[in-house]
């Protein structure tokens, strides 16, 4: 993702999504860690695929009729 068309600023998006994400389980396990972290991971996660699907939406409208 980092190299292809979508651009490395979604790619590295995805990275630090999947990265707040991973601590979902440890934050419902222990109450050291901040609640704020999978809500973090959750809203980049939103960000990425609604940018991803639009983009994926739009080069399916630019291919030649078959």
């Amino acid at each position: 993702m980092l190299k292809g068309s979508f651009g490395g600023r979604i790619g590295y998006v995805v990275i630090v999504a999947s990265i707040f994400t991973y601590f979902s389980p440890f934050t419902a396990m222990m109450t050291e860690l901040p609640i704020i972290l999978p809500f973090i991971g959750l809203i980049l996660t939103a960000i990425w695929q609604s940018l991803v699907g639009f983009k994926l939406f739009k080069m399916g409208n630019e291919a030649p009729a078959a």
